[in-house]
């Protein structure tokens, strides 16, 4: 329970191809979003797998963040045990550097922590991140593919739960590019 995806409306390959502009409009929302959810599901951590141009990363070349209610640390502990190195960044907008070199990426933030790391050699499987979450919380493989399991269940408690934060949410400054 708690999963929630978070994207632009407007097409870009991930986060840090977004403008300065829509960066702080992100910023806004997170500022609203982030006690919501963490008063609802304990904790928060966002992960993308940032795609490039050239290289996909991600099965869906379009940004979107995963929201989840895991320990961000245990998840950057996974990524150096699977012999990526996690390095830490201010905040999101550092990953333009990375969309400016055409790199994807996979990024991790939660708390007041972020961080990017790379698979250099690609030797990581499709979907790492998720794979990765699911071992992390107990998901034998290949349970933790959302296109062979679906539940049903917890999509209905997440929304449930969540009940009333558009209200909330369309208090960010330009709203509409805003969804609940």
């Amino acid at each position: 329970m708690g999963h929630l995806l978070l994207l632009p409306e407007r097409h870009y390959l991930s986060f840090g191809h977004l403008d300065a502009a829509r960066s702080d409009l992100v910023r806004s929302a997170l500022c609203l979003l982030r006690p919501l959810y963490v008063a609802t599901f304990g904790q928060m951590t966002i992960l993308e797998h940032g795609s490039s141009s050239t290289i996909p990363s991600a099965c869906i070349t379009h940004a979107h963040w995963h929201v989840l209610p895991i320990d961000g640390a245990r998840l950057v502990d996974v990524i150096a045990r699977d012999g990526l190195v996690a390095v830490p960044l201010p905040d999101f907008t550092a990953l333009r550097q990375f969309a400016a070199a055409d790199r994807p990426y996979y990024y991790c933030c939660y708390g007041d922590s972020s961080h990017v790391a790379f698979d250099a050699q690609r030797r990581v499987r499709a979907q790492y991140l998720r794979s990765a979450v699911g071992a992390m919380l107990g998901i034998p493989d290949p349970e933790w593919d959302w296109s062979l399991v679906i539940r049903k269940n917890l999509l209905r408690a997440t929304m449930v739960a969540t009940q009333g934060w558009r209200e909330r949410l369309a208090k960010v400054p330009t709203a509409p590019a805003v969804r609940a």
